[in-house]
């Protein structure tokens, strides 16, 4: 089955575990993944498989405690495919007490966010 076909997916944590799983799910059922991790290497690696499994991949590092860096990811994924449908992000682990960002609306610059 083929439910990703035409969708874009950006998988933060792509590098292992969780992360890993999702984006190559994604790929398997034909969506094209941007594989974002905050290690280069994981997220290389993980893109690499996909693209040899016959997936559309690419990796990106990030680091998502860093709004201009997820900023990047965001404009660089649009660069990539055209747009971007669908964002999950997964963390191995909490690494600092840094405040969780929340807003009662996202804004997104013209022909980035998730939808047309």
């Amino acid at each position: 089955m083929a439910r990703f076909t035409g969708k874009v997916a950006i998988v933060t944590g792509a590098g292992s575990g969780i992360g890993r799983a999702t984006a190559e799910l994604l790929a398997a059922e034909e969506g094209a993944v941007t594989v974002a991790d905050i290690r280069a290497d994981a997220a290389a690696e993980v893109a690499a498989s996909i693209t040899a499994a016959g997936g559309t991949a690419r990796s990106q590092v990030v680091d998502v405690a860093d709004p201009s860096a997820v900023a990047g990811l965001i404009a660089e994924t649009v660069s990539a495919y055209g747009g971007w449908t669908s964002c999950t992000t997964t963390r191995r682990r909490w690494t600092s007490p840094a405040p969780i960002r929340t807003s009662s609306r996202w804004t997104w610059p013209p022909g980035t966010g998730p939808w047309p």
